[in-house]
């Protein structure tokens, strides 16, 4: 095993043999809500925060319909669903979304996908936050 892979299990293994409790780092810009949404094949999730109450709220269900087995279509509606569930608590306010699949990310950045079923998700946000402050 290669020296430097080495150092780094070892310092990711001492870290969690010490299991110290952590307080989330507030994001450096001026959010009032940060959300994280994941998905699988068969459910979706996503926390809530709201960082002037400092109050988190969690949901996921299980998917309605059978999913496309395309993980970017199944990150990309998990935020949409998390932002349309948590959304009387977004109206005006800017909102901070991390979601683990980069190109779910790429396209609520720009609002535009090359794939069709992404795009349907993006449009159909925008009634929603139609200044997309996210």
């Amino acid at each position: 095993m290669w020296d430097s892979v080495t150092d780094e299990l070892r310092i990711w293994t001492e870290y969690a043999v010490k299991n110290e409790p952590t307080q989330p780092r507030r994001p450096d810009e001026p959010y009032l809500h940060v959300s994280v949404t994941d998905a699988s094949a068969d459910v979706w999730g996503a926390l809530h925060w709201c960082l002037e109450t400092n109050q988190i709220e969690a949901v996921g269900e299980r998917w309605r319909l059978r999913r496309s087995e395309h993980s970017t279509e199944l990150e990309t509606l998990a935020v949409a669903s998390a932002l349309r569930r948590f959304l009387p608590a977004y109206r005006g306010a800017k909102i901070l979304v991390l979601s683990d699949n980069a190109t779910a990310v790429a396209a609520y950045t720009r609002m535009y996908s090359a794939a069709y079923d992404v795009n349907k998700h993006l449009n159909a946000l925008q009634q929603f936050f139609p200044t997309w402050n996210i």
